[in-house]
């Protein structure tokens, strides 16, 4: 049995369509609707009578905000809902798939299931190690609170008057920057002192139940790092990441190049195009590639038929 967690943030219907395809007899979800999201009483009694037995809810809303450790903090309510279905229900979770409420199943879940076990219990997640010169540098290299406070007064549009205020603001957070790589007192440092290594990656996983344990029984304890790694900045991009380097199962991760910038999990569809440069993840459609893709399409489900022309082609032949 599998666990799907779903972080959703709106568009109900979608969200219906995304939970039709995940459950199965192998899979249970569990969803976690965002407490800005508008939904009825209806609605939200629709969802629980349409996938009665297969659907759970977080015991709580909570409102996510990217860059923050609210993002997280919704993971770990489900994972904790999870728990109590375990022991509710006597089954037991192998993988735990965490989903956005706007992904949708590029394989059918029989065939995801069916794969995840020959896999167990390898782990699933895209994982970069901290290194000066890759992007992890930058959620590392100061304190979560000056990175927080300047992406505040990022948001003071140039032609304001407060403009200026903004420009003194961010040579104050420069400063205070420097004094902190000089007196070592940055999240990096932290970290470094406490020997904990750094990784991030994809916020999207898929991960084996000995390793959801450990951030659960960690998440118990308490420790002072535990707490300290949630309050960095994005920690979405390299909690369960670091979590996942410090378990029994770390040998089990691939690791990517400190250069690299594209996802390494099965966890996403990757779509290129060659006039587009790539600019990391999710890749963004546009309307004006729509008739592109329609193309691409079309294209695919040709090749499709050829293929299943040939293999038919090849068995009557042979018979």
């Amino acid at each position: 049995m599998n666990a799907i967690l779903i972080i959703a943030h709106k568009n109900i219907e979608q969200i219906k369509k995304l939970i039709s395809v995940c459950v199965s007899n192998e899979t249970i979800v569990f969803l976690h609707l965002d407490k800005k999201m508008q939904i009825t009483q209806q609605e939200f009694d629709d969802l629980k009578r349409l996938f009665d037995g297969k659907l759970f809810f977080a015991n709580k809303r909570i409102s996510g905000e990217l860059d923050t450790r609210s993002l997280v903090d919704i993971v770990l309510l489900l994972l904790d809902k999870t728990k109590e279905v375990e022991k509710g229900c006597n089954i037991k979770f192998k993988y735990y798939l965490l989903l956005s409420g706007q992904d949708y199943l590029t394989k059918p879940i029989d065939f995801i299931n069916k794969e995840l076990k020959t896999l167990y219990p390898k782990p699933l997640i895209d994982c970069t190690p901290y290194d000066k010169s890759n992007w992890l540098y930058y959620k590392f290299r100061s304190n979560c609170k000056l990175l927080q406070f300047s992406k505040v007064i990022n948001k003071i549009p140039k032609k304001d008057i407060r403009y200026l205020f903004r420009l003194f603001l961010k040579s104050c957070i420069k400063v205070c920057n420097f004094f902190l790589k000089i007196t070592h007192k940055t999240d990096y440092y932290y970290f470094k002192k406490n020997n904990i290594n750094l990784y991030g990656g994809s916020a999207w996983w898929i991960l084996p139940d000995k390793i959801i344990n450990y951030i659960l029984e960690e998440k118990e304890i308490s420790k002072k790092w535990f707490t300290k790694l949630l309050g960095t900045f994005t920690p979405e991009e390299t909690f369960f990441q670091t979590l996942t380097m410090k378990s029994d199962l770390k040998d089990l991760v691939e690791i990517n190049p400190i250069d690299m910038i594209g996802q390494n999990c099965k966890t996403w569809a990757y779509f290129f195009d060659e006039d587009k440069p790539f600019k990391g993840h999710p890749y963004i459609f546009t309307e004006n590639e729509y008739d592109k893709l329609i193309k691409k399409i079309v294209g695919l489900l040709e090749n499709l038929i050829f293929l299943y022309q040939k293999i038919s082609w090849n068995y009557w032949i042979n018979i």
